[in-house]
């Protein structure tokens, strides 16, 4: 069994071979009406809630998925319903256009919840004449699992923690070139302060008198 993209496994169920129906006496009419029935069987005394539904196709035109579910926690008989109505898998009926791809049908295309699952019948559907035979193929149905919150908030954490081990320096200067620029500034500072001298001031007045010891003489 193949796993889907998230790696969770298919459910493991019965897959019947189609029925075609048929239109008039089966005995003497032997014309075909176009349409034919894919009854799949998911494990016994078990429900399933479905992610998706996924297949490879064979010359059919439109698919419809029908839904057997049962209510949980009641005692009422499982219920079919509809969950999606004619889907084209081929871009005509009459031509290749689609007939051999592979299609997935996930369960927000549904127009029901596609929980608590008993059975599913896929009914096939080719009004062309052009086609012998269709077929779905490599049919597989897989599960959803609800997301684990605890696993999130730790995810969340490591992602965090990577953060802050590893922050992003890109665009800024080295620390350690930084720190050696500054220290190269204060060390010229101080020789700086240490060699200068005292320029000469000349005449100093003080309220209107010469200091003769400022005098300059020359």
């Amino acid at each position: 069994m193949s796993e889907s993209d998230d790696g969770v496994k298919p459910v493991t169920c019965t897959i019947k071979p189609p029925v075609n129906l048929q239109i008039g006496d089966t005995k003497t009419d032997t014309s075909r009406s176009g349409v034919s029935v894919v009854d799949i069987t998911l494990p016994f005394g078990k429900t399933v809630n479905i992610e998706d539904i996924t297949f490879k196709n064979y010359y059919t035109a439109f698919v419809t998925v029908r839904l057997l579910r049962r209510n949980p926690g009641q005692e009422a008989p499982a219920k079919w319903c509809t969950a999606l109505r004619d889907l084209a898998l081929m871009d005509n009926p009459h031509t290749e256009g689609g007939s051999q791809g592979y299609f997935s049908i996930h369960r927000t295309q549904m127009q029901v919840e596609p929980d608590h699952v008993v059975s599913v019948r896929l009914i096939l559907r080719q009004p062309s004449s052009a086609w012998l035979t269709f077929n779905l193929e490599e049919i597989k149905i897989h599960p959803h699992v609800e997301p684990d919150p605890e696993r999130e908030v730790s995810d969340w954490l490591s992602d965090l923690t990577l953060v802050d081990q590893h922050p992003d320096l890109e665009g800024l200067p080295d620390p350690q070139t930084v720190s050696s620029s500054i220290q190269q500034m204060w060390a010229l500072t101080e020789v700086m302060q240490t060699n200068q001298t005292t320029a000469s001031i000349g005449r100093f007045d003080v309220d209107g008198c010469y200091d003769i010891n400022l005098l300059s003489l020359t």
